[in-house]
Formats: C-alpha cells, structure tokens, sequence
C-alpha cells in the first residue's frame, strides 16, 4: 500500500460510504487496483465496484490534475506570503522620505557656514549681508523636501509587480471567467494613470536636478547654498533601508518560488523581478560610489531613470491589457452567433 494510505477495516466506516466520488479520489491517489480495493472495503463491495469502475473511465491526465489542484492548494500560503512581503515593499518605498532625512536644518547650515572657505568666500560681506543670507538658508532647509528620490521610484516598478500578483491572488478566490474581463479593464485604467503620473514625476525630478546642478557650479553663493540644502544626503539610512528593501525581495522571490514552480515559466514576471532587483542593487551602489555631496544629485538621476523603466513595463502591460480587451470583445461577439445558428 503506498504512503499515505488508511486501510478500511471490516468495523469501520469507509469513506465509500459517504460519497463515491471522495473514495474514488483517495483510490486514485493511493493507486490502488480493483482487487486491492475489493479485498479492502470487504462488506461493501457493491460500492468498491461502483468506484472502480468509475476509477477505471477516469484518464491519467485527469488523476494529474486533480494531483495539481491538491498541491496548488498546499501552496496557497507561500503565495499569500509573497504578496504581503511585495506589498510591504511598496509600502517602504512610498514612505521612505519619512526614513530618509537629511537631519536638522539648522545644524546643516551652521556646519556649512562654519567652514573655512566658506568664510574665505564670505569675507566680502558685512554682518548685516551675513545674517541675511543666513536667515534666507535656514528658510530655503526649512522649506525643502527631505532628499531621496530614487527610493520611492522604485514603487513604479514594484508597484506593477504587485498588481500582477494580486490579480493571481484573485484568480484562486473567484472564477477565472470573472477576473478575466476585469483584468484587462482595470489595468488599462492603472496603466493609464501610472504613465500619467510617471511623467509629472520626471518632469518634477528633472526642474529639481538642473535646479541642484545650477546651485552647483553658482560659485561662491550658490555652490554655498547646495551645500546647505543638498549637500547632507542621509547616505547610512538610505543604505539601510535598501538593504531592508533587497531582503524582503529575496525572501517574495523565495515565497513565489514555493507556491508555485511554473511562475519560473512566466518570463515576463521574471523580467519584472529582475529589473526590479537589479535597480534596487544598482541605486544603492550609486549612493556607496559617490562623494556625499554629490549623491543627492546621483539619486535624482537614478530616480529618473527608474521611473523611465517603470514608464516602460507600464507600456507592456498597456499593451498587453488592450489585447486582452480585444479577445474578451471578439469571444463575446462569436458566441451569441454560434448560438443563433444552432
């Protein structure tokens, strides 16, 4: 008898009894043959020949399927546990600017002004001219969002991983026909809105990255007041929360990877977990390789670049929705003739 297996003795009650079709599932799986089964349920062999025979028209691919649907169903938690760790990941990347802060703005300042040669370059200037643009510094950091923009773009990308998963996740709690014609709908509606999004954001990032450069190479005043507004780039929380972002990526990949071997088939899910990896190594190695005043404009560029890959996967997935729309149309306009003609 094969593992798993539970004889029926004489005194007991067979699972026979109750329905046919539950006996018939556990004959299938312990692969038992019409003797076997015979010898076993004893008293009840007008049953055992029911199932049997029911067993005996029942095709292998069928048994595999129902072996499929057994297994699937063990797997359900690895992927409700993947789409809460992707979940948090997004969660994390939106919030990141309350994690990733460059600190006090008037410490900032301070430090700034207190160096030497900035006291060379302002050696010109009267007290009065000093405390001006002090007060117009510990304004302008006041005012200013915390930097750090490539973390949060990094939610266009894992954002539309977490769509796809969702909708996977909803294929296992409501028919397939359903889901079906909503997914095209309501993809076409958040692909739309995402590249409408993405592209205010590039054009937001790109007015703050030409607005840093020129402060930049603005010498004396306005390389003084990059300095004091972008130039304390919180490069050890930034590190940290990448490597918390990269940790839970690993352990969803890991989870996905429990719940279901043929995820390994879907080559643009794995695509988007690749790029989504990979832009998450690639930004922190940015932040490690650069001076620190310097990475605040390093992360903007990363950050554009980011969106821009989101924009594009939004595109495909655009494209892939508009398809699904199109077949969805075309089957419910063959079947109402197929019918008129019978």
């Amino acid at each position: 008898m094969a593992p798993g297996c539970r004889p029926v003795t004489p005194g007991g009650q067979p699972p026979v009894a109750t329905t046919h079709r539950r006996a018939a599932t556990r004959v299938i799986a312990c692969g038992a043959n019409a003797r076997t089964v015979g010898l076993h349920l004893g008293r009840h062999r007008r049953a055992a020949a029911r199932v049997t025979a029911w067993a005996a028209r029942v095709s292998p691919d069928e048994v595999h399927a129902l072996h499929s649907v057994v297994a699937d169903a063990l797997r359900k938690p690895f992927l409700v546990a993947a789409l809460l760790l992707i979940g948090l990941v997004v969660a994390l990347e939106v919030g990141s600017s309350l994690a990733v802060r460059p600190g006090d703005g008037t410490a900032r300042v301070a430090d700034v002004l207190s160096r030497s040669s900035v006291q060379d370059d302002l050696g010109d200037l009267s007290g009065e001219e000093r405390g001006r643009l002090r007060a117009t510094l510990l304004a302008s950091a006041g005012d200013t969002d915390p930097p750090g923009r490539a973390i949060p773009a990094l939610a266009f990308v894992d954002g539309l991983l977490l769509w796809s998963l969702l909708w996977m996740a909803a294929n296992l709690l409501v028919a397939e026909r359903v889901t079906g014609r909503l997914q095209g709908i309501a993809t076409l509606v958040l692909t739309v809105l995402l590249l409408l999004g993405g592209i205010v954001f590039v054009f937001f990032l790109l007015a703050e990255l030409f607005f840093m450069i020129g402060l930049l190479v603005s010498v004396p005043f306005g390389t003084i007041a990059y300095l004091a507004l972008y130039g304390f780039f919180p490069v050890g929380s930034a590190a940290g929360l990448l490597d918390l972002i990269l940790v839970l990526k690993l352990a969803f990949c890991a989870c996905l990877l429990l719940a279901s071997h043929r995820f390994l088939k879907g080559k643009a899910l794995l695509l988007l977990i690749a790029t989504s990896l990979l832009l998450t190594v690639v930004i922190g190695f940015l932040h490690a390789l650069f001076p620190r005043f310097l990475v605040s404009i390093v992360d903007s560029v990363a950050g554009i670049v980011t969106v821009v890959v989101g924009l594009v996967w939004a595109i495909v997935l655009l494209v892939f929705a508009v398809v699904s729309i199109v077949r969805v149309l075309r089957v419910d306009r063959v079947l109402p003739s197929r019918h008129a003609e019978r």
